[in-house]
């Protein structure tokens, strides 16, 4: 959603894959220059956020429907920049795929590194790995969070893509 509204405040075309519940106006968020397709689901993906101090419990409580490939319009194959962000694993590394000849594709995998016990609680994956996904990849944004301030871990997935990013 940011770097989609980003892009388009910035001047650039941008179209939004995404997957939600017919009840959930995205129009709300995205202007109409701002191209959607959205994957029909039963739900929209949910987090609860609660605060200990300084610390933050993160819940999923619900999780919209899975985005393949065949999701992606054909037309935005040629995409010169692609931003893949999953927030609760709804699509695989193989929707890079579908984006061949992208001058830049990037990644902020916070869903990817996430796993949720029974009650929906999220916490890392251990050990957070991200099974050479990284060498597709020109950029990768993540946070010294996402890794529990492993820079031992941050040492290894900068040796995997162009561009490191640690917020």
């Amino acid at each position: 959603t940011y770097a989609g509204l980003t892009a388009w405040r910035l001047g650039a075309r941008v179209g939004v894959l995404t997957s939600a519940s017919a009840d959930f106006d995205l129009r709300a968020i995205f202007p109409p220059e701002i191209e959607l397709v959205v994957v029909p689901a039963a739900e929209t993906t949910t987090f609860e956020n609660t605060y200990h101090g300084h610390r933050r419990r993160q819940y999923l409580r619900a999780v919209a429907g899975q985005i393949t490939a065949e999701h992606v319009p054909g037309s935005w194959r040629d995409a010169p920049i692609v931003h893949f962000a999953p927030l609760a694993r709804e699509f695989t590394p193989a929707l890079f795929s579908a984006f061949p000849d992208a001058r830049l594709r990037g990644l902020t995998p916070q869903g990817l590194l996430r796993r949720y016990d029974s009650a929906g609680l999220v916490s890392r994956i251990e050990p957070p790995t991200l099974n050479g996904v990284l060498r597709e990849l020109d950029v990768v944004v993540l946070s010294e969070e996402d890794v529990s301030g492993d820079w031992a871990l941050l040492d290894q997935y900068s040796a995997e893509t162009r561009l490191l990013v640690v917020t």
